[in-house]
């Protein structure tokens, strides 16, 4: 794959995960937060653990923030994963209010605590894909299961959604795959997901 993937390291997740399988699918990763190796990259992937607050901020701190941001008007692909998705939202709520790259309409939620599931949100998660004849080479994971872990999830227009999970009592209300054009955010974690998340890394990035 002659794709150049650049995973931000921007002071908080775990992209050395992330690194190993998209290493394997695509010779050309690398992580980085210099300006230089963004700018190059044909997909910037935003890794998924810490908190959202601490996360932008850093992005702003370094001033790449904006260059993100010219990443997307260019139209070239973005991959959030976990809290990587949730910051492509208009704002969060944790830590307070916070802006996010509000690429995509929404925010990011606390999940409402309930008597039949525990938060954070952990484990295995079986997702049900939303069928749409652009997303249709998706509705293989139809079933699968993928790990979470989150409090956190995002509320955003449907239209957007392209799969579901849940929280433990099998009601699929947390938004599990989201995508707008080159855009696409996933609530779990593929790098810990067995032969389906590498699956999954494969199909998006092929794109």
């Amino acid at each position: 794959m002659k794709k150049k993937i650049c995973i931000l390291n921007y002071g908080v997740g775990n992209f050395f995960s992330i690194y190993k399988p998209l290493k394997e699918i695509c010779n050309n990763t690398l992580i980085s937060n210099i300006k230089a190796d963004l700018k190059k990259s044909d997909c910037i992937v935003l890794p998924g653990v810490g908190s959202f607050l601490s996360a932008i901020n850093f992005m702003k701190k370094i001033e790449i923030f904006d260059i993100i941001q010219d990443h997307n008007i260019r139209g070239k692909q973005i991959l959030g994963i976990c809290l990587g998705m949730q910051i492509l939202m208009s704002h969060g709520n944790e830590d307070g209010y916070t802006s996010g790259l509000n690429m995509i309409e929404g925010e990011s939620i606390r999940i409402p605590l309930k008597k039949n599931y525990k938060i954070p949100n952990v484990g295995l998660r079986e997702i049900q894909t939303v069928y749409k004849k652009e997303f249709k080479n998706f509705s293989k994971f139809h079933g699968k299961k993928f790990y979470h872990l989150h409090s956190y999830k995002i509320k955003t227009k449907e239209k957007f959604i392209y799969a579901w999970s849940h929280a433990g009592d099998y009601k699929y209300n947390i938004p599990a795959i989201i995508k707008k054009d080159n855009i696409t955010g996933l609530q779990f974690h593929p790098e810990i997901s067995g032969k389906d998340g590498f699956s999954m890394f494969k199909s998006l990035l092929k794109n």
